[in-house]
C-alpha cells in the first residue's frame, strides 16, 4: 500500500492517524523481516518528527481490551513496531544503527539492534514491552560474546535493555545481582524518548556526548556525568537565539555606502511561535530540495539519508539603520552543513516571516569577511549581519555588501503574515525572486507576476 506517497502528499492528515492505521498502509500491512511493510514503515519513521515518535511509543504500550478484559499487548506485533521506533530513536541520537530481526532464527544472533558510536564502541539493544516474564540474561550475554567473536562489535560494547512499561523490578534485580552488571544497562522507553527530545531542543554537541555516556554502563558512586548533562542542557536551553543582542559596535563602515536608504521598522520582540515558524521554514526548504527534512536539533534539519541539510537561523528585528537582522552561526552548524551533499543556511526574519536560503558553498565564501566570537566553552560563532535597503535584504561583510534577493523563498512558506506579503512585492506588483528548482548546486531563479 502507498504509505510513503500518502505521507508525503498529506503529512498533516497522516500525523493524526493511529499507529495501527499507519502500519496497515505499509506494504501488505504485515511486519516481517525484509518485508515491504517493514521497509516502508522504517522509511516513514525516518521522516517524522521526534514528538510523533514519542506518541507512537505510547501507543505501542497502551493496554488493549480483549473479551472484556485488558491485556498488556497494545495490538498485534506491537513489540516489533516498538523495536523499529526505538532503533529510529537511536539514529536520531546520532548512532549508526543496524536493525535486528523481529524474531530469532536458527543461525542468527537475535539482537534487536546495534547502535554504533564513531569511537567503535556499540550498544547491543534489546527491546522489551514488559519484564513480566523472566528475561534470560545468559542468552543475551551469549549474543554479545558471539558478536564480539565475529568482530561485529568491539569488546567495549555493552547491552542496553529498552523496557516499555514501568514493571521493571524483576529485570533490575536480575542485572543488579548478576555478573553482567558491568556490561548491561536498562532504560525505560519513555525516558529514552525524553533524551531524544532534550537532544532535539539543544544545539550543544556536548549534550549528545553526555546522553551517550548515560546509556553506557557507568559507576554510580560519583554522579558527575549526570550532573554535567543537566548543567549543559540548562545552559543551552536558556539561549533564545531570537533574543540575542549583537554587540553595539558590530557593523562595517564601508567607504562607499549604498545610495538606497535602509528601512527603519520598529523592533519586534521574541515570538512565542518561533519553533512553529522554524518548522514551517523547514517544510518550505523540503519543497525546494524535493525531499523531507526532519528536525535533528533545535535549528538543524536533515533528510533521512543525510544528504540534504539545513540550519534555520531566526532573528528578531533591530532598530538600527545599519542592521535589520543579526544571526550567530556556530562552528558546529557549519560542520553539520558541510557534511551534507546539498546544504543551506536559512536566514529568517521573525517579524515579516521572510526567508533567505543561502547555499553553504556561498556562505563559506563570505566567512572570512565576518566578525567572530569564541565562547568560554571553546565554540566559535560568526556574526551574520543583514540590513533591509528598501525591500532588499543585504548581507553586510567587511569586504562589502551581498544582496540576498535571488535566495528568497518567502512565498514557499505555508503561512506568513499579511504584512510580509505586501512588503514582499515591488512597485510593479512582482513578487521577489525565489528559488524554484535546484540542479545539483546550481540555483534556477524565476520572477512571478
Amino acid at each position: 500500500m502507498p504509505l510513503i506517497s500518502i505521507w508525503r502528499d498529506k503529512p498533516e492528515e497522516v500525523c493524526t492517524w493511529p499507529l495501527r492505521q499507519v502500519i496497515a498502509l505499509a506494504g501488505d500491512g504485515v511486519l516481517l523481516d525484509d518485508s515491504e511493510c517493514s521497509k516502508e514503515f522504517r522509511t516513514y519513521l525516518s521522516e517524522v518528527e521526534a514528538d510523533l515518535l514519542a506518541r507512537y511509543v505510547t501507543e505501542c504500550l497502551e493496554p488493549s481490551e480483549h473479551g472484556g478484559r485488558k491485556i498488556k499487548r497494545a495490538f498485534e506485533n506491537s513489540g516489533y513496531v516498538l523495536q523499529d521506533i526505538v532503533n529510529e530513536i537511536g539514529r536520531r541520537l546520532d548512532y549508526t544503527v543496524d536493525n535486528g530481526v523481529y524474531s530469532g532464527r536458527t543461525g542468527t544472533v537475535g539482537y534487536d539492534g546495534i547502535w554504533r558510536e564513531r569511537s567503535g564502541a556499540a550498544l547491543i539493544v534489546e527491546v522489551k514491552t514488559t519484564d513480566a516474564y523472566s528475561i534470560p540474561l545468559e542468552t543475551v550475554a551469549k549474543y554479545r560474546q558471539r558478536l564480539i567473536a565475529e568482530n561485529t562489535v568491539e569488546e567495549a560494547s555493552s547491552v542496553l535493555f529498552v523496557v516499555g512499561r514501568d514493571d521493571t523490578g524483576s529485570l533490575e534485580a536480575q542485572i543488579r545481582g548478576s555478573r553482567h552488571a558491568w556490561n548491561m544497562r536498562m532504560i525505560g522507553a519513555a525516558s529514552l524518548v525524553r533524551l531524544l527530545q532534550v537532544k532535539v531542543e539543544t544545539e550543544a554537541h556536548s549534550v549528545v556526548n553526555r546522553i551517550r555516556s548515560v546509556l553506557r554502563p557507568i559507576e554510580y558512586t560519583r554522579v558527575d556525568g549526570i550532573i554535567d548533562l543537566l548543567f549543559d542542557v540548562r545552559a543551552d536551553v536558556q539561549v533564545d537565539e531570537a533574543a540575542i543582542e549583537p554587540p553595539e559596535g558590530d557593523f562595517y563602515d564601508h567607504s562607499q555606502p549604498s545610495n538606497a536608504q535602509p528601512s527603519r521598522s520598529p523592533s519586534s520582540p521574541p515570538s512565542a511561535d518561533i519553533e512553529a515558524f522554524r518548522l514551517d521554514v523547514a517544510d518550505a526548504i523540503s519543497s525546494v530540495v524535493g525531499t523531507k527534512l526532519t528536525k535533528r536539533r533545535r535549528s538543524w534539519f536533515e533528510s533521512a539519508d543525510g544528504t540534504n541539510r539545513a540550519v534555520v537561523a531566526v532573528s528578531k528585528r533591530y532598530r538600527r539603520d545599519y542592521q535589520s537582522y543579526w544571526y550567530g552561526v556556530y562552528d558546529t552548524q557549519r560542520s553539520f552543513l558541510l557534511g551534507g551533499s546539498q546544504a543551506f543556511l536559512a536566514l529568517c526574519g521573525l517579524d515579516t516571516r521572510r526567508v533567505w536560503l543561502l547555499p553553504i558553498a556561498e556562505f563559506e565564501k563570505l566567512v572570512d569577511g565576518l566578525n567572530s566570537t569564541v565562547r568560554p566553552d571553546g565554540q566559535t560563532y560568526w556574526h551574520v549581519m543583514t540590513k533591509l535597503v528598501g525591500d532588499i535584504c543585504v548581507l553586510v561583510t567587511q569586504r562589502g555588501e551581498v544582496a540576498l534577493t535571488e535566495y528568497e523563498i518567502t512565498d514557499r512558506l505555508h503561512i506568513f503574515k499579511e504584512s510580509a506579503v505586501s512588503s514582499n512585492r515591488d512597485s510593479k506588483g512582482a513578487k521577489s525572486v525565489h528559488i524554484s528548482s535546484i540542479d545539483g548546486r546550481r540555483l534556477t531563479k524565476h520572477r512571478h507576476r
